[in-house]
């Protein structure tokens, strides 16, 4: 529904990222480095005869390898790399149905997730929660309504204006959270489409 592969992070990198190096990724799995630390894992099309996909990473100075099968898809992937990583390591995962963007963060410093809770008061552009700290905002707004967004215990609203895409509005919200969080923001294939915002802690 919103392929990783369309997703960008604007000016981010994680304050937690541990230094991450792609050594290999075998046939079947495409990884790309994003920033430092996040990386975007993808199945890729290979014949029948490829049922498996192994990677190797060096995480902070540590060697991590894995293999997986490639029918057990991207969450599979997130797991096994989870119990992959040296103890004191984590994966933050932001994943679609085809992709995995993942950041690995050294696990003693981070913050929990944040909470998200919304409210889009103006008519054509809807704002709704699609996870614990992710949010959507889809259709082109009216300009006659606020969006309310709670984070935890912080209330910040936004007044879209007549005609501003959900990527414009994503972009005002990250402005108003730079100080205390960092935004992830997908990059929807058409200028009016889609967005979802996922919010991580930065301290």
């Amino acid at each position: 529904m919103y392929p990783a592969e369309n997703t960008e992070p604007l000016s981010l990198v994680h304050p937690r990222s541990a230094n991450v190096t792609v050594l290999s990724a075998g046939q079947g799995l495409s990884v790309t480095e994003i920033t430092s630390g996040t990386l975007h894992f993808c199945f890729t099309n290979v014949d029948s005869h490829q049922p498996f996909a192994s990677l190797s990473l060096r995480v902070d100075g540590s060697f991590v390898t894995l293999t997986v099968p490639r029918v057990l898809g991207t969450d599979y992937l997130r797991e096994a790399l989870s119990a992959a990583l040296p103890d004191g390591y984590l994966v933050l995962a932001h994943p679609s149905d085809e992709a995995l963007v993942v950041t690995i963060a050294r696990a003693c410093e981070v913050e929990p997730t944040p909470h998200l809770f919304c409210t889009s008061y103006d008519t054509t552009m809807r704002a709704r929660k699609v996870g614990t700290n992710r949010l959507l905002l889809k259709g082109v707004a009216r300009g006659k309504g606020d969006i309310q967004v709670r984070i935890n215990d912080r209330e910040l609203r936004v007044r879209p204006v007549r005609g501003e895409t959900p990527m414009a509005v994503a972009i005002r919200m990250r402005a108003l959270l730079e100080a205390t969080h960092i935004c992830l923001l997908s990059v929807p294939a058409a200028d009016d489409g889609d967005v979802v915002l996922t919010v991580l802690p930065r301290r």
